[in-house]
């Protein structure tokens, strides 16, 4: 991205406080917990009310919406839905980044549908729709000034446990007996029933590995070792059980073996991806399908063949196509209006495993949260003509500016102090809800794409006020771009969410990156030089560099004392940008 073109920057707005969930896998334990509750923003008569659910028995979250009467407690009942959802895939995203043996890219392709990780880092919003919740208006009957209005969500883990646990019974045994009709119908040679049997069963089991995933979630303190051998163990499975005939695995490599067409071109791989989905649909959606970029494992970033696979995919299935990318209402990033528009979610990722890529695609109900169809195409990308592209050349630097640059949240309730010394350092991919939470987002949502010339709009907002850090880590040999620094949001723009700044796409192109920091106080003076009337800094080592952004030396993260500062709160948000060439 080049071109700058800053307008102003005012960065606020709250998604939504609650009560930290103070888990040992993130590096909270209950002691932390009077602080905790000492420093978040919720008003007292909340909190009085929030006693009543211990966190270790209890999974909760508080939705906040700005107004009284029904919507504004829809709002902040669908909000407080969200994050519960959003922490426990989360959470279950922490286990399984945990490992580190071979297994590592197995169980997260297997899970990759459930944990939406592109839809969790483009917008927090999860399509996991939980049941057996409780729900509760803490602004009847309250002390409130009326400018806002609290919403509880709660159940206790014990009850959804056990509330997922019946459903996964359930789905077992209904995948038994789907599979034994395919199984029967392949005996009479009926191959082509037998291979829509098989396909049917696809969105059983992403609802199973949902249920999986919840009753990992649901715990207080999940034991870190138990939890990922379960879920290895249910994505490496290869032979029968007593409870099911057949893996997902086996019933893939089954499809794949009953179907006798060749992939030689992406038509074929476009062509099987929308006769799997279709096979598996009762009738055609007629709502709005809202149409996610394929997205290269993990990472968040989109595959370079996104945008023409999108359009070949939409010419097949003729549906009520929408895009996020387009027409998306930035300014009003409301996540219960986003959801009203557009009723279902297909979104997909690609896989590589040596010369074979396999090709994931889900359609998912947006207000139920139940899998419709998935679709799982594999091919050796070795008999393509031609090959395909799947990342930028700069994917490895871009990889490693990931991992430095991954997220940070950083507490401490001292006043002496002037560094925050690493013990006090709590690194986690999901902050504790109701500290100083930083959003930063484009007019495409997160991890979006531009190709040449066209226009980036840059949004964000905290939910407190704080002290902002912008940086635009380049696709080139010059890295990092200061673009913001020390931009105060007082008391009175928090909770608001205006635009921070537009931004040309240019080249060179690639995997891009733009990190926000925010601080409760000031950052420490950085080292930088202009060049080309840009501020880049001078430290261009990644590891170098994210210590100089975060305002670290030696000894930890520097802080500037203020006795008007008794707690110090630091947050950190980014996005990845793909920048194409047409």
């Amino acid at each position: 991205m080049r071109k700058l073109v800053f307008c102003f920057l005012i960065v606020c707005a709250a998604i939504g406080c609650a009560v930290p969930e103070l888990m040992e896998s993130t590096g909270f334990h209950t002691a932390n917990h009077a602080h905790a509750l000492e420093s978040d923003p919720l008003p007292s008569w909340v909190l009085r009310e929030l006693k009543k659910y211990p966190i270790e028995t209890f999974l909760f979250e508080v939705g906040k919406s700005r107004g009284t009467g029904k919507e504004a407690f829809e709002n902040a009942l669908v909000r407080a839905r969200n994050r519960i959802a959003t922490r426990i895939l989360l959470s279950v995203q922490a286990i399984i980044l945990a490992n580190d043996s071979v297994q590592y890219d197995m169980v997260r392709e297997h899970y990759s549908a459930v944990l939406e990780h592109y839809c969790l880092e483009s917008q927090k919003f999860p399509a996991l729709q939980l049941g057996g919740l409780s729900e509760q208006n803490l602004s009847i009957n309250a002390v409130n000034e009326g400018q806002y209005t609290y919403a509880l969500v709660y159940i206790r883990r014990d009850e959804l446990k056990h509330l997922y646990a019946e459903q996964e019974q359930k789905l077992h045994r209904e995948i038994d007996r789907m599979l034994e009709h395919a199984q029967n119908a392949e005996k009479t040679l009926d191959i082509k029933s037998a291979e829509e049997i098989y396909l049917q069963t696809y969105p059983l089991y992403e609802a199973l590995k949902e249920a999986e995933i919840i009753q990992i979630g649901a715990e207080y303190a999940p034991n870190f070792s138990e939890a990922l051998t379960r879920l290895e163990n249910a994505a490496t499975v290869t032979a029968g059980s007593d409870v099911l005939m057949m893996s997902h695995r086996q019933v893939i490599k089954r499809v794949k073996e009953l179907d006798s067409d060749v992939i030689v071109t992406v038509g074929d791989i476009v062509y099987a991806t929308a006769f799997q989905l279709v096979t598996q649909l009762i009738s055609t959606p007629v709502a709005k399908v809202q149409l996610e970029p394929l997205t290269y494992k993990h990472d968040g970033l989109i595959c370079q063949f996104s945008r023409d696979f999108g359009k070949a995919i939409e010419k097949q299935l003729g549906w009520n196509f929408v895009h996020r990318g387009r027409g998306f209402m930035a300014t009003n990033f409301d996540y219960s209006r986003t959801n009203e528009e557009k009723g279902y979610r297909l979104s997909g990722s690609c896989w590589e495993n040596g010369d074979e890529i396999t090709i994931r695609k889900t359609l998912r109900d947006l207000q139920t949260g139940e899998f419709l169809a998935s679709s799982v195409v594999s091919f050796l990308n070795s008999q393509l003509r031609p090959p395909l592209v799947l990342v930028p050349p700069n994917y490895e630097p871009f990889r490693k500016n990931k991992n430095v640059f991954k997220r940070q949240y950083v507490v401490s309730n001292s006043k002496d102090p002037e560094v925050i010394t690493p013990n006090e350092r709590i690194e986690s991919r999901l902050s504790p809800v109701g500290g100083l939470e930083v959003e930063v987002w484009t007019d495409r949502g997160r991890s979006p794409e531009y190709y040449i010339d066209e226009t980036m709009t840059v949004f964000g907002r905290v939910n407190r006020p704080a002290y902002l850090r912008l940086l635009y880590i380049l696709a080139d040999d010059r890295k990092y771009t200061l673009l913001q620094d020390n931009y105060y949001i007082d008391s009175s723009r928090v909770d608001s969410d205006v635009e921070i700044g537009t931004f040309v796409c240019a080249p060179p192109f690639g995997a891009e990156i733009l990190v926000v920091g925010a601080r409760t106080e000031k950052f420490p003076p950085i080292q930088t030089y202009i060049d080309g009337g840009y501020l880049f800094l001078i430290d261009q080592d990644p590891r170098l560099a994210a210590r100089a952004f975060r305002g670290e030396d030696d000894r930890g993260m520097k802080r500037t004392p203020d006795e008007n500062h008794t707690d110090f709160q630091y947050n950190e948000m980014e996005v990845t940008v793909m920048t194409m060439e047409r």
